[in-house]
Order: C-alpha cells, then sequence, then structure tokens
C-alpha cells in the first residue's frame, strides 16, 4: 500500500459527499494511478468504513475523519490471506503442468510461490509475467499480445482471445473482484468478460483464488458462478 497515494485520495474523496464513477476515473486517469490500483484503494477505504461504493457512485462516510495506522493493519492482514491461498492453490500443481495464471494481486502472490516445474505458464497480467519471470520453477512463460485495457496492466480484446485456441490449459488459476450471496463472481471491467470466459473453456481444471474480503458484495460485470469452478482457494 502506498501511504501517501491513499492518502492524496481520501483528501479528494472527503471534499463532497459523493461521487460518480466517472468523477473517480478521471482523478485517477489525472493522478496516473493504475485503475486495478484505484479501485483496491476504495475498496481498502470501504472496508475500514471510509465510503461505501455503490453502483455508478462512491459514497463519502466519514468526511471528518483521517486515515490512521489501522488501514496499513487491515492491508497488512489481506496480504496474510493472500499468502495463505497461494500455498494451498501450489498443492494443485503437478510437475510439468501447462497452466494459465490470470491477473491480479493474490496471482502475482501465487507464481511466486510455484516450487514444481512448470512447463508452460500463459497469462494476460503484465505483473503477473514480470513476477513469474523471477521463479526458475516456469520453464516456458507466455504472455498474450492484445489490448492493453486502459489504466490497468490486462492485456485483453479480441485478438488475446483468439490467441487462447492455441492452448489447452491443464489447470486455470484466476481471481475475482467481488462474489455475492448467490456465489456469483464478478471482475469490475466489462473488457475481462470474453477472455475470462474463453480462459474456462480451454482449460481442464479451473480454480478461483480470492480472500474473504471479496464475499458478500456484488460488481459491475457477472462472469459465472463458484459451482463451475472445480475448486476454490479461500482463507
Amino acid at each position: 500500500m502506498n501511504k501517501e497515494r491513499l492518502n492524496n485520495t481520501w483528501n479528494f474523496l472527503k471534499t463532497k459527499n459523493s461521487h460518480t464513477s466517472k468523477t473517480l476515473l478521471k482523478y485517477a486517469k489525472q493522478n496516473n494511478i493504475n485503475e486495478m490500483t484505484f479501485r483496491r484503494d476504495l475498496h481498502l477505504l470501504e472496508k475500514n468504513g471510509f465510503v461505501k461504493l455503490h453502483y455508478g457512485y462512491l459514497e463519502v462516510l466519514t468526511p471528518e475523519l483521517e486515515l490512521t495506522e489501522n488501514i496499513k493493519v487491515i492491508k497488512l492482514v489481506n496480504l496474510n490471506l493472500k499468502e495463505q491461498i497461494a500455498l494451498e492453490a501450489v498443492k494443485l500443481l503437478e510437475n510439468n503442468d501447462s497452466i494459465f495464471v490470470g491477473p491480479g494481486s493474490t496471482c502475482e502472490v501465487f507464481v511466486t510461490q510455484i516450487n514444481v516445474r512448470v512447463q508452460l505458464l500463459v497469462t494476460n497480467g503484465i505483473n503477473v509475467l514480470s513476477k513469474a519471470s523471477k521463479n526458475n520453477f516456469v520453464n516456458t512463460l507466455i504472455m498474450v499480445g492484445g489490448k492493453l485495457i486502459h489504466n490497468t496492466s490486462i492485456i485483453a480484446g479480441s485478438s488475446a482471445i483468439n490467441q487462447l485456441d492455441d492452448f489447452a490449459f491443464k489447470k486455470a488459476f484466476i481471481t475475482a473482484q467481488h462474489i455475492d450471496e448467490d456465489g456469483n463472481v464478478y471482475v469490475d471491467n466489462h473488457s475481462e468478460l470474453n477472455f475470462i470466459k474463453k480462459v474456462v473453456s480451454v482449460s481442464e481444471k479451473k480454480y478461483l483464488l480470492v480472500d474473504s474480503t471479496k464475499y458478500n458484495s456484488k460488481g459491475l460485470i457477472k462472469i459465472c458462478n463458484l459451482m463451475q469452478f472445480d475448486k476454490v482457494i479461500t482463507k
């Protein structure tokens, strides 16, 4: 967590009682904040009771408060959850597996923990690619080409989807931003929808890596239901 960035964001948010999604994305762009990073910051503020996220807008709940060290504590707890999930996910790997690993902070931790020989790892996450490239257990690492989703480190689009036809993954590991009470799984960017569906269709086994902070919330784009995964790894 970048404390200065989070403080600056909070100082901006508390100037009004609410902000539209358009205004929020404009702020992120003007301040060169990656969209995925910005969304994580907003969810962190929501978990701490500073704001409430609604469809299409954000409500400021406690404009009179300043950020405290409690933010840091919760973030560290969340990181520990991701590490636990990553260690459980690694146990599902077999020698010489061919796998797909999606973007997201939990998947980034996962690729750093791989400790068996992976014959092929394909991803559409730039940060996942960077971290996996430093793991000597990954034999061949491929980044699909395509459209860079605005203000993110994710590749998607029709070109990226078409490239998936060349692969048959033994296992796919993906994450999500939200899971509602009915087990529906959501992401926040529509550009990811068809890409993730394609990954699911070309993978023999599908695993969802998601920490407990993502539950009981509804996102913008529904991609599938928990029942479509062979296993959900959560803490």
